[in-house]
């Protein structure tokens, strides 16, 4: 039985510490200075390295990109820290985890940063116009109503209902899921600078990937695809779809050739790492674990996102909503934490024999 999954941000970030701890890794704690967490805990990003740092290729495994998620992100690198997987580590490889990239959206339960920031959506050049998403202004009233009770949510419903039937679903979550840059009240919305977690990860990138020439990026994320399934999703160019498959085979998917469960996306992490270490051979992929239907996961957004711009926290409904969306990403079901643990070491490994292979 696994047992190195938490429900709080501040366990899940003990475990991680003590299984560091007791292989004797050191690690680089770096304090959001402006925040804190749901039971005012002090927020970290902690970068731990397994290996030597001056490893020609590096593997970057990345967890709670988007807060929440990070559950399942931080109970898959504790699980591999404490079953000892990187105990026969080749030398000329380094492991290097980064634990909750977004610790608020992490402790707070949401998906987003303490702005209603989708931290995947804010890798972009806010140094020229923003990207506009006119699909998603169409829908914004009902994707994110600011009624809620008293018949608000059936009324925003029936909108979306009717949205599916005329334009599909797959539509809808296009427009939603893309990124928008126009309404900070509302989902999947990318900002309008750079956020702490994004400059802070940029360094940790920048600073951990120093001496390697080979670079592989494992990015863990929850919500789409069957239950339980680990999606390999890589982002970019057929270029960067290639590079993936030199370590996965035909297991990878890319949003642009119509065969991911994820939406052609602006601002990502992904599309960031190539940027960022240009000068360097970058492999990446999203590890995608479905969790509930598309729909009870949207419904769940949409309910999050409604209690934080438009009620109060002592809102009555606020236990069960955060209930709704711990759930929608983090199950906490034994098979669930079973099958995505058993993906993680199948894609940890291959990336490990691949990058070795380079």
């Amino acid at each position: 039985m696994i047992t190195t999954f938490s429900t709080r941000y501040e366990d899940a970030r003990n475990k991680f510490l003590m299984h560091c701890d007791g292989f004797k890794i050191a690690v680089d704690s770096r304090l959001h200075p402006h925040v804190r967490g749901c039971d005012n805990e002090k927020l970290f990003i902690d970068v731990a390295v397994i290996g030597s740092r001056k490893a020609e290729n590096t593997i970057f495994i990345l967890s709670g990109t988007h807060g929440v998620e990070g559950y399942c992100g931080s109970g898959i690198q504790s699980h591999l820290l404490a079953s000892s997987f990187f105990s026969s580590l080749p030398d000329e490889v380094n492991i290097v985890l980064v634990h909750g990239i977004n610790p608020y959206g992490f402790s707070h339960m949401r998906r987003v940063n303490e702005q209603n920031v989708d931290l995947n959506r804010n890798f972009i050049s806010f140094g020229h116009s923003l990207p506009e998403n006119t699909a998603y202004r169409q829908v914004h009233d009902f994707i994110a109503p600011k009624l809620w009770m008293n018949g608000g949510k059936e009324a925003a419903d029936l909108s979306l209902k009717n949205h599916i039937e005329k334009y599909g679903m797959r539509s809808l979550v296009d427009a939603v899921t893309g990124g928008q840059y126009e309404f900070s009240d509302g989902l999947f919305y990318g900002g309008k600078k750079a956020t702490w977690s994004r400059t802070t990860f940029e360094s940790i990138m920048k600073d951990y990937s120093a001496y390697s020439s080979n670079i592989a990026v494992i990015d863990i994320h929850t919500g789409l695809g069957p239950y339980g399934h680990g999606e390999l999703i890589t982002l970019g160019g057929v270029k960067s779809r290639l590079k993936a498959e030199r370590f996965y085979g035909n297991q990878v998917t890319r949003p642009e050739d119509g065969d991911s469960s994820s939406s052609i996306l602006e601002g990502t992490l992904g599309a960031a790492v190539s940027r960022l270490l240009s000068n360097k051979d970058t492999t990446y992929v999203t590890l995608e674990f479905g969790t509930r239907d598309k729909l009870v996961v949207l419904d769940a957004l949409r309910a999050d996102n409604w209690l934080h711009q438009h009620a109060n926290t002592d809102n009555p409904m606020t236990k069960p909503i955060r209930a709704q969306l711990m759930d929608a990403f983090f199950p906490n079901e034994q098979i669930w934490n079973n099958a995505v643990c058993a993906r993680a070491e199948e894609i940890v490994l291959k990336t490990i024999i691949g990058i070795k292979s380079l």
